[in-house]
């Protein structure tokens, strides 16, 4: 039996490049983990909506094209991110990011709920 989304995804399939894009990013959208990736410059060449969902963030706000900076300044708008810490925590992560330092931190949100976060820095930067 062939449903409404295999018939989506044929589709998507025989238009080329672009519907590889679409079909990528409706694979990331249903993963379970948040992934937010930055280019070399710090700013979001990929986000999916688990991201945006987990952190309680805003699409118009959060998307390709936004800073580093910019997200971490929207989570401490949220309240995830006290604002008198935001300074430190940027410069330290760019740091580790820099020498290429794969690492593991948490985060508590607003929310109340506890994120564990996993930085893994990118051959070329990002």
């Amino acid at each position: 039996m062939t449903s409404i989304r295999d018939n989506e995804l044929d589709a998507r399939r025989e238009q080329g490049p672009k519907a590889l894009v679409g079909l990528s990013q409706l694979a990331l959208d249903h993963m379970e983990q948040g992934v937010c990736v930055y280019d070399a410059g710090n700013r979001i060449v990929l986000v999916n909506q688990r991201y945006l969902s987990l952190f309680n963030m805003s699409a118009e706000i959060v998307r390709v094209g936004t800073s580093y900076r910019d997200v971490l300044a929207h989570s401490v708008a949220l309240g995830n991110i006290p604002a008198g810490e935001v300074d430190a925590l940027y410069a330290a992560r760019l740091a580790r990011i820099a020498a290429g330092q794969p690492f593991r931190t948490q985060q508590t949100l607003a929310s109340g709920l506890v994120m564990a976060l996993e930085l893994k820095p990118l051959p070329g930067g990002g």
